[in-house]
């Protein structure tokens, strides 16, 4: 069985287009060790250009989340990780 650890910020309904959070998750994870996934609103520009210039993600998911998103999403990581794995 393999076991994949993530980090989901959801940054949704912060106030300040989730600065904290990011500065949070950065000193967290100081060496990007496992995926980051943020949430954020859909449509709000400032929330979506604060965790791109983060640096920190790997995906980015709209809230109100999806469920035909989600399950896509994951299968799709699940998918690129068995194929990564085969090729080491």
């Amino acid at each position: 069985m393999h076991l994949k650890i993530s980090i989901f910020a959801d940054v949704s309904d912060t106030t300040d287009s989730g600065k904290f959070i990011w500065d949070t998750v950065k000193d967290a994870t100081p060496d990007h060790v496992c995926p980051v996934i943020a949430i954020c609103k859909e449509g709000d520009l400032d929330q979506i250009q604060t965790a791109v210039s983060s640096k920190l993600i790997d995906d980015l998911l709209f809230s109100p989340l999806e469920v035909s998103v989600l399950k896509r999403r994951i299968k799709a990581n699940i998918h690129t990780d068995k194929n990564s794995k085969a090729d080491a």
